[in-house]
């Protein structure tokens, strides 16, 4: 059976062959409620990968938080913002 890190490599490796454009505009439809339609914004290819990587960790964050809760201790610095590491690495320098 494949890691949960082997398959975050090979999806990487696979965006990497991708033919796009980081730069490439694209259309985010946006489904923020059931109430109301979907709303269109305007982005990149890049913006959304940055996103992506972004609220990924703060799906780690709580990831940590459950296995802390569980007694299971995660690696250091896992679920952290990559910002804060290296806030935390000028200040404990």
């Amino acid at each position: 059976m494949d890691s949960g890190i082997g398959k975050a490599k090979d999806l990487l490796n696979g965006l990497r062959k991708l033919p796009i454009d980081e730069e490439s505009r694209v259309e985010v439809i946006v489904s923020a409620n059931t109430y109301s339609g979907d709303d269109l914004s305007q982005s990149t290819f890049a913006r959304e990968l940055q996103f992506l990587a972004s609220h990924t960790v703060h799906h780690y964050a709580l990831i940590s938080i459950a296995s802390r809760m569980q007694g299971i201790m995660p690696a250091e610095g896992f679920g952290i913002a990559p910002s804060t590491l290296k806030y935390l690495q000028t200040v404990e320098g």
